[in-house]
C-alpha cells in the first residue's frame, strides 16, 4: 500500500503532502485487521481521514473527464 502511494505521490505531487495521514490512516487499519484495540479516538480520527482523502482521491478521476 506504501508503494502504491508513491506511485501516486509521482504522478500527482499535489497529493504528496497526505503522505502521514495516508501512513496513520494505514496503520490503524493494520492494526485493526491483526485484533489490536484501538482507542476510540485514534479509530475515529483514521476513519474520518480516510474518508477525507477518499473523497480528494475521486478529484482526479474527475479533473481526467
Amino acid at each position: 500500500a506504501r508503494q502504491l502511494f508513491r506511485k501516486l505521490a509521482i504522478e500527482y505531487p499535489e497529493y504528496k503532502q497526505m503522505h502521514s495521514s495516508y501512513d496513520y490512516v494505514l496503520k490503524a487499519c493494520n492494526a485493526a485487521i491483526h485484533g489490536q484495540k484501538i482507542p476510540d479516538g485514534y479509530g475515529e480520527e483514521a476513519l474520518y481521514m480516510g474518508l477525507k482523502m477518499l473523497s480528494e482521491f475521486r478529484n482526479i478521476d474527475n479533473e481526467k473527464h
